[in-house]
């Protein structure tokens, strides 16, 4: 026994030392050997590479066998995105690859196929958009028919290209997830490349706006309300509408697909003063009645931008009309110019020589009735006749078509119209005071230039230059013995 423990302390220990050194070369020499060979170590430690193929098994074996062994849902699967919120040929071929290894796993009651998916989100007029969100699943999900949807994201990461996927239900929970890291080989990377793409057609509101919109990168011009983008990636795209006059608009849409997007613009608003003189002018705005100015200003709030008309009009002057662009607060001045048919109408001459009288069959009047003018004067002269409609109008009633000689003799009675014009004057709307006004001259004076064709008594317009400014001035220049005038009202009901 003493003997055994002994040789075991001496001899034993060399031996011992000299097993372990032998057991260590071996150790060394078979350890070198077998890295020669692959071994595969837990996932947990090492996230290798790999074949597209492989890469797409291992998300459909971890999706599938993650998933609790009760369930079996109806799932559809959508395009991954990625890298950059971009749609690429790769995110589509893994998706397309998905369906087929899902299917085959069993573990799915139907697995929808990617072109019926895509109709259906068409018909549903589903945005891509919600794919994306765990909060919106539930509702695209209901209008598709499935129980739940694989979605995921293609991240670049130089050599390789990490996919993440998950499925995610009505309720929008994770059921289920899955990872792999592909090998960036020219295969990949060429699909990685191919960013799908999609013609964005923007429409503005309203169409005469003149505006720019910004798609990403990208500005472009509205003509007539439509700016087109061509060639844009696919995925979530931000739009920026501007405009003068308008609020910027901003936007952003999710395109698989060709699509139109109507964008409607908001107008900002400002103050307008307006400077009116005569003070008392009335204001017409976009063919709304403002009422008088009060002391020659009105102030009118909360205007929007645009284009806008206002008309300013006063009693014995022209109306002005403006057409102006509004942007911003701007102060705006009208001055009226004197209406010269209302200064003749109330022309006055205080020491005539003669007399010229006109007057009617009657001083008030029903609108249908008939109505007849009559005029005399004391010597022979030569007579112009001036109706001043209560909406501002002006006709002559002599010389007319009938008589377009204006000279009358001495003494006669003349009556419009006369038994001889074959016709009958009726009252004719609108209601309110109209003013007959007489100006006789010894001398032939042509106070306008007046065109028959345009109706038997024919009217005056205010564009014409010498009714405008030469009957004043005319009668001004003749001696006060050589003119006369005469005025009549009659009140229209």
């Amino acid at each position: 026994m003493t003997m055994g423990i002994r040789w075991i302390d001496g001899l034993g220990k060399s031996r011992l030392k000299t097993c372990f050194l032998i057991l260590l070369s071996l150790s060394v020499f078979f350890g070198c050997a077998a890295s020669d060979k692959e071994v595969t170590p837990p996932d947990k430690l090492v996230a290798p590479e790999m074949t597209i193929d492989k890469g797409i098994d291992k998300l459909a074996r971890e999706v599938s066998q993650s998933l609790a062994p009760e369930k079996r849902p109806n799932i559809a699967v959508v395009d991954l995105l990625g890298p950059n919120d971009d749609h690429t040929q790769l995110g589509s071929y893994i998706s397309e690859k998905l369906i087929t290894r899902l299917f085959k796993s069993g573990r799915f009651e139907k697995v929808l196929e990617r072109k019926l998916l895509q109709d259906l989100l068409a018909q549903q007029k589903v945005e891509m958009e919600g794919y994306f969100d765990q909060d919106t699943v539930k509702s695209i999900c209901g209008k598709i028919g499935v129980d739940a949807m694989v979605m995921g994201f293609v991240t670049d990461c130089g050599s390789i290209v990490d996919v993440n996927i998950r499925l995610i239900d009505t309720n929008g929970e994770i059921l289920s997830v899955a990872e792999a890291q592909i090998d960036k080989d020219p295969g990949v990377k060429s699909m990685l490349r191919g960013v799908k793409t999609a013609t964005l057609t923007v429409a503005i509101t309203p169409s005469d706006v003149e505006a720019s919109v910004a798609v990403s990168d990208r500005l472009v011009d509205s003509t007539d309300g439509i700016a087109v983008f061509r060639d844009v990636p696919q995925g979530k795209r931000s739009i920026i509408v501007t405009a003068k006059g308008y609020e910027i608009v901003q936007e952003s849409t999710y395109l698989n697909d060709d699509r139109s997007i109507t964008i409607p613009l908001t107008s900002k608003r400002g103050t307008l003063t307006l400077r009116i003189a005569p003070p008392q002018g009335e204001i017409l705005f976009d063919g709304e009645a403002k009422g008088k100015a009060s002391q020659g200003f009105m102030v009118l709030k909360d205007v929007p931008s645009g284009k806008h008309t206002i008309v300013a009009r006063a009693d014995g002057y022209l109306p002005e009309t403006r057409e102006i662009e509004f942007y911003e607060n701007k102060t705006l001045f009208i001055t009226l110019l004197a209406d010269p048919l209302v200064t003749i109408v109330n022309l006055k001459q205080e020491r005539p020589s003669f007399n010229i009288d006109i007057w009617t069959n009657k001083s008030t009047y029903r609108v249908g009735e008939e109505i007849r003018f009559s005029f005399r004067s004391d010597r022979d002269c030569y007579l112009t006749l001036i109706d001043y409609e209560p909406n501002g109008k002006v006709k002559i009633l002599f010389p007319n078509r009938y008589y377009q000689n204006n000279f009358i003799r001495e003494g006669k009675t003349y009556t419009i119209p006369g038994r001889e014009y074959g016709f009958k004057l009726t009252i004719e709307p609108p209601i309110g005071i109209e003013k007959i006004k007489a100006i006789a001259t010894t001398k032939p004076l042509s106070l306008f230039d007046l065109d028959f064709s345009k109706g038997f008594f024919p009217p005056v317009e205010r564009t014409n230059t010498r009714g405008m400014r030469g009957i004043s001035i005319a009668l001004d220049n003749l001696p006060n013995f050589s003119w006369a005038e005469d005025a009549c009202t009659v009140t229209i009901h």
